[in-house]
């Protein structure tokens, strides 16, 4: 299915989510990390059985009132050295923590929206995806550079990192790419609800800040956060592909592999390439 073929289906309404479903989502909870919310994945599966029938009434009536609740969009940020001066900012991770009732309200809505997308989620993304790994897409770069050798080809690899990827996606352009996809209004809603207005805050050793509002990107450690990202740039294929040049994607991380018979061919094409990109 082509990405024009796409814009003919509509993802018009979420089915309903049983308590069986919910039972299953708990149980895919492994964090040991405590959202702002102070409950634990451990505390939750103790009282499975009392809960599962409450959240997915809860749930549903979310999905059909298009409303993600405020509560499970607030994110504790956690501050992780990583190396050199620890007076540099720079040199510190910060890891969102959202609330483990956040994950299973996101698990509920990634399992449809997912099901959806998949058949015009692009192919050369290797991240975020079932059955894709950085393994298969190593090979499928190999081989290609393999191909090239065995035609007497010179080819080339532009290596792409995108910096904080996913803090820049805009939630606009991201709705509109939904939209496009085949999003209807009614779950449009709800995903809208998801970005909109969500808060963190950084806390350190007994320490907290107040609250700061997020204007754009999407939360790192999320469930729906990496199905967002795959379809902001789920069409950055169809700008660079083209005769001697495909594109590779692990997540952010991106790969322009350029092939020509000449040197003054293969730089042409990795210029303009670059350009579109």
């Amino acid at each position: 299915m082509n990405f024009d073929e796409q814009a003919l289906n509509r993802f018009h309404d979420f089915n309903p989510v049983t308590e069986e479903t919910i039972h299953s989502y708990i149980d895919m909870l492994h964090s040991n990390a405590i959202g702002a919310d102070g409950i634990s994945a451990r505390s939750i599966k103790i009282v499975k059985n009392s809960i599962a029938d409450i959240l997915a009434f809860l749930i549903n009536l979310s999905f059909s009132q298009g409303i993600f609740p405020d509560k499970l969009k607030i994110a504790r940020v956690l501050i992780l050295y990583k190396k050199d001066n620890k007076n540099d900012p720079g040199n510190y991770r910060p890891i969102s923590i959202l609330t483990n009732f956040s994950k299973i309200y996101e698990r509920a809505a990634y399992e449809q929206l997912y099901t959806f997308l998949l058949p015009i989620l692009s192919k050369t993304q290797y991240g975020f995806q079932k059955n894709h790994s950085t393994e298969l897409a190593l090979l499928n770069l190999k081989e290609n550079i393999l191909d090239c050798f065995n035609k007497s080809l010179k080819s080339l690899a532009i290596i792409i990192d995108f910096t904080k990827a996913f803090d820049c996606i805009d939630h606009n352009i991201l709705k509109k790419k939904l939209k496009w996809y085949g999003v209807n209004s009614a779950v449009l809603a709800f995903f809208s609800s998801y970005l909109s207005e969500r808060n963190q805050f950084v806390k350190l050793n007994e320490y907290s800040s107040g609250f700061l509002q997020t204007k754009s990107g999407i939360p790192q450690g999320s469930i729906l956060g990496p199905l967002f990202f795959n379809i902001y740039v789920n069409d950055l294929v169809k700008c660079i592909d083209s005769e001697g040049v495909s594109l590779l994607q692990i997540a952010d991380d991106t790969t322009i592999f350029c092939w020509s018979k000449t040197n003054e061919a293969l730089k042409h094409l990795a210029n303009t390439s670059l350009n579109k990109l």
